[in-house]
């Protein structure tokens, strides 16, 4: 099974470590949130509290469920992911230095490389549990808007890149 995974891992690690690192600095926990580093999803999905502060009219959130993704959601895995990230994109990093500055061989960190796939499961999880929970605090309608909202997110920013590329040949 690795051996077969290897070739995969290999090519989601170079990605995520040049996409992870992009805003890094040398105290994250001092950046604000969104001028923070991410790193690369194993899956896209909603990002559920940034699109309803960007837009509450939008999905007609109630005061009633504000609080509630205030409290039930934000408070509650907000603080688990931004840690979890942090950890991610400290070892991207470190194993980027490895990889290209001190001309380490993947195979010398295969334990970093599980450890960072495990980070990101981790991660994956708490997302898809946070999303259950959105789902409990939403009508069925609201959500429905809500994965509209990030179809539409994620159709322009397919679009940029399109035109990005065009662009550069």
């Amino acid at each position: 099974m690795i051996r077969v995974m290897f070739p995969v891992m290999i090519m989601a690690l170079s990605v995520s470590l040049w996409t992870s690192t992009a805003l890094a600095s040398d105290d994250v926990s001092a950046q604000p949130h969104s001028a923070r580093a991410h790193p690369s999803p194993l899956l896209r999905l909603p990002r559920p509290m940034r699109m309803i502060r960007a837009n509450p009219e939008r999905f007609a959130i109630t005061d009633e469920q504000a609080q509630r993704l205030e409290t039930e959601l934000h408070a509650v895995y907000s603080p688990q992911m931004h840690a979890l990230m942090d950890k991610t994109v400290q070892l991207e990093e470190a194993m980027q230095t490895a990889l290209l500055i001190d001309g380490r061989d993947l195979s010398e960190l295969k334990a970093d490389l599980e450890r960072l796939i495990g980070l990101k499961r981790q991660l994956l999880q708490l997302r898809v549990a946070a999303l259950a929970q959105l789902r409990t605090i939403l009508s069925p309608e609201q959500f429905s808007q809500l994965v509209a909202a990030h179809q539409e997110h994620r159709a322009e920013k397919r679009k940029q890149c399109r035109q990005q590329q065009a662009q550069d040949t």
